[in-house]
């Protein structure tokens, strides 16, 4: 079983810093420490001896035993140590002024392809919501935007195109009528307003706004419709003298008849 030994010098080092080189990495069955050069994992003080502990590992259930050497000032955890004692992730040894952290390495357990499988279509749907999320938050807002626009400016030409087909027709129109021509002369000054007012507001206006304009101006037209016609005024109904003359005569005559008898 791998384990790793992170080293620290107390009096240079700060804090639970560790470097990358103050960390010594075990991979076989067993490591000495010490300041011989034999050891596994060398540390040149004159408060470690030649070797000053060792670190096995047993086959059989794979733990980890701390053996100091008879002369060895050892610490485990700020308990002095005088005999072997297992060691756990997280163990602190100390010799001097060093202080080594014990810390077991375990392999990273191996997927399954079904696992595999899972934890591929688990992200490519979280991946797709992402991307729907991001279309959702730009796309479609802007979609609305233009969609929303393009609505404003359909209304907006179909206005604009209806007030010019009025102006147009009204302004080739020769009436006799001074009361016709009167109210052709008010509509054009009424249409010249609204044409003012479209091209400087027109692409501010919501739909209901163009809905409201179109169908005063659909007003106008019919109303100039009915002038060209003769429609504008109605005729004065015709009145049946004869008939009044002989509903008379014939009350007349029953009086006489009345006198008679």
């Amino acid at each position: 079983m791998a384990f790793q030994l992170h080293i620290r010098q107390n009096i240079e080092a700060a804090g639970d810093h560790f470097g990358r080189d103050e960390v010594c990495r075990v991979d076989g069955s067993s490591v000495s420490v010490g300041s011989a050069p034999e050891c596994t994992c060398r540390i040149d003080d004159p408060v470690f001896l030649g070797k000053h502990f060792t670190i096995d590992v047993t086959p059989a259930d794979e733990a980890h035993i701390l053996t100091p050497a008879p002369e060895a000032e050892i610490y485990l955890n700020d308990t002095p140590l005088t005999e072997p004692r297992h060691l756990y992730s997280g163990d602190v040894i100390r010799v001097g002024h060093w202080t080594l952290v014990f810390q077991r390495l375990y392999q990273q357990a191996r997927r399954n392809r079904r696992f595999g499988l899972l934890g591929t279509a688990a992200k490519g749907f979280v991946a797709l919501i992402l991307i729907s999320e991001l279309l959702v938050v730009t796309v479609l807002p802007r979609w609305l935007y233009e969609s929303t626009f393009w609505r404003q400016e359909v209304s907006r030409q179909r206005v604009a195109r209806l007030l010019d087909q009025i102006a147009r027709t009204n302004r080739k129109a020769t009436d006799t009528d001074p009361m016709v021509a009167a109210l052709r002369a008010s509509i054009d000054a009424i249409l010249a307003e609204r044409s003012s007012y479209l091209s400087r507001y027109g692409s501010e206006l919501s739909g209901s706004q163009h809905r409201v304009l179109y169908e005063e101006l659909l007003q106008f037209k019919h109303l100039l419709q009915m002038a060209e016609e003769g429609r504008l005024i109605p005729d004065i109904p015709s009145v049946d003298l004869d008939s009044g003359v002989r509903a008379v005569l014939r009350a007349n005559r029953a009086g006489d008849v009345d006198d008679r008898k």
